[in-house]
């Protein structure tokens, strides 16, 4: 995490929660412990930065943000600041160990080195093993002086309960449409369809500007052309696997889960009034004819759960994740095609 970024960045969907969190500070009721919680893509990280920057601060928590030019911001703009810690699973490892946790208490308990509160930030506080979580209860229940925990978390059900449980909650929830559409469009220097990006973001602004930006929607446009080929049975399975698999197995199956919840709705209802994909609606239209809406509620298991895989087993074999989902479209073109008959 890089907080030189976070330090003068309030994303408009943020206001909500940094008024309610400033005025804690300034009445002295701001907890020791706080879980925020939002969706990828939602700028919690960024929220949690800039508010350990305001609060090791030398300048009156305010409105506005740290001040950006007191030897506190200058050092943390720097990336040294001696009393703002980070704590992220090391390059490579798809967990927060016991020994990180350990080493960040040793820090904790040192007098702090300027003037103001000690702040940890955890992220994401679901990475944490279980071990680490046991290792952290007692820190987190009575910190040694004036430290202030900030845990960020995509998915606040998988952090520990007894973690949860020491933490007070800030929710942050799906930005506002209008401020998310005002503020995707002001980031791109040509016009889009921000209504489109938004939606395959699933109404994640931070996540629609970084496809924009790395050039994914050119790139997912191939994969759904890819997903509607192998279901009509015009190309190999197994090619098609290696194709998404080199296309990046992370961006690709959610794609692939939101164009088959787009075939559900279309087979279901014959209306396209909730499809997200709608850039490949006739193709869709076309394809789901002649096959059973259990058909894709079979596929999108099946791309859930390969998703599921995917994010929490870092060992696991990607193309044949990728494999078991073409597979699983070449059973419904089979379908398509004895139907037609």
């Amino acid at each position: 995490m890089d907080l030189s970024k976070t330090m003068h960045t309030l994303l408009p969907w943020h206001h909500q929660q940094w008024t309610q969190l400033a005025d804690a500070c300034k009445s002295q009721r701001l907890g020791h412990a706080l879980l925020f919680h939002g969706r990828e893509g939602f700028g919690v990280p960024q929220f949690a930065g800039r508010f350990a920057s305001a609060l090791v601060c030398r300048r009156p928590m305010s409105d506005n943000g740290p001040c950006g030019i007191c030897q506190s911001c200058a050092l943390n703009a720097a990336g040294s600041h001696p009393d703002l810690m980070i704590l992220e699973p090391d390059e490579g490892k798809a967990s927060i160990s016991i020994v990180q946790v350990r080493r960040l208490i040793e820090a904790l308990g040192l007098a702090p080195k300027l003037a103001g509160p000690k702040v940890a930030i955890l992220s994401p506080a679901e990475f944490l093993t279980r071990e680490a979580s046991n290792s952290l209860l007692k820190t987190l229940e009575e910190p040694p002086g004036e430290v202030v925990f900030l845990l960020v978390s995509y998915s606040g059900t998988k952090v520990s309960p007894t973690v949860r449980s020491r933490c007070q909650l800030i929710d942050f929830p799906t930005p506002c449409r209008h401020q998310a559409r005002q503020w995707l469009a002001e980031q791109m220097p040509q016009p889009v369809n921000v209504d489109l990006v938004l939606d395959i973001a699933a109404g994640a602004p931070l996540r629609a500007l970084d496809m924009m930006k790395e050039g994914h929607l050119p790139l997912r446009g191939k994969v759904l052309e890819s997903f509607v080929d192998v279901i009509s049975g015009r190309v190999d399975p197994l090619e098609v696997a290696k194709f998404w698999r080199v296309s990046g197995t992370k961006e690709v199956l959610p794609w692939l889960a939101s164009v088959v919840a787009d075939c559900i709705k279309l087979s279901c209802t014959e209306t396209s009034s909730r499809i997200v994909n709608r850039d490949v609606l006739p193709a869709l239209t076309s394809l789901v004819q002649g096959i059973e809406p259990r058909c894709f509620y079979e596929l999108w298991d099946c791309c859930i759960q390969a998703n599921k895989d995917h994010g929490e087993s870092a060992g696991v074999n990607d193309q044949l994740l990728l494999e078991g989902v073409a597979m699983t479209c070449t059973a419904l073109a089979h379908h398509r095609m004895s139907s037609a008959h």
